[in-house]
């Protein structure tokens, strides 16, 4: 757009052969030069309107860009964020499961003294399941944060995880690229 309010300048050469056919003398070359330049004094606006809306859109486009990074970046922090909690989580559930197995190996060792009876043993199992499905959740949570921070940051493809036979681009490209339909 810019470029259309410089001026312009264009040269024009032209050779013609010219031959009188009543006097074969008068026939030669005939050459033809002329430079022209072209100087834009007004033109309604339009040429700087575009040169203005063009920066408009650079501005705009510059500022989309910006959003996209701070909306990346902010969400790789949630998730690690996310991720580091869901790791302190599964290691309190860890605990919790060694914690209610030992008292269900005491209480195992009461009830066969004769101190406990069964329905309190049925209680600590069924305390020990409960603890052990929390567990098994906060794994789960965890894997799967896991999991979303290794696809934004690029790293969960076929290759990282060793998954023999998956699809490969490159490998397609080559097989197909001298191959004639």
């Amino acid at each position: 757009s810019k470029l259309s309010l410089l001026p312009q300048v264009e040269l024009k050469a032209q050779i013609a052969h010219v031959e009188d056919f009543k006097n074969s003398d008068k026939s030669g070359y005939v050459g033809l030069v002329a430079l022209t330049a072209t100087v834009n004094i007004w033109n309604g606006g339009h040429t700087h309107s575009a040169v203005r809306q063009s920066k408009l859109h650079l501005n705009s486009n510059s500022g989309k860009l910006k959003n996209t990074f701070r909306s990346v970046e902010s969400s790789s922090e949630s998730m690690w964020e996310s991720r580091k909690a869901y790791e302190d989580g599964l290691q309190s559930a860890r605990k919790a499961v060694l914690a209610v197995k030992s008292s269900l190996e005491g209480m195992q060792q009461e009830y066969e003294l004769g101190e406990k009876n069964l329905i309190d043993l049925l209680q600590v199992q069924d305390k020990l399941y409960e603890v052990e499905l929390n567990y098994i959740k906060a794994k789960k949570e965890y894997l799967k944060a896991h999991y979303e921070m290794l696809s934004l940051t690029g790293q969960l493809t076929a290759k990282s995880l060793n998954i023999e036979g998956a699809f490969s681009p490159e490998q397609e490209y080559k097989k197909s690229k001298w191959k004639v339909i």
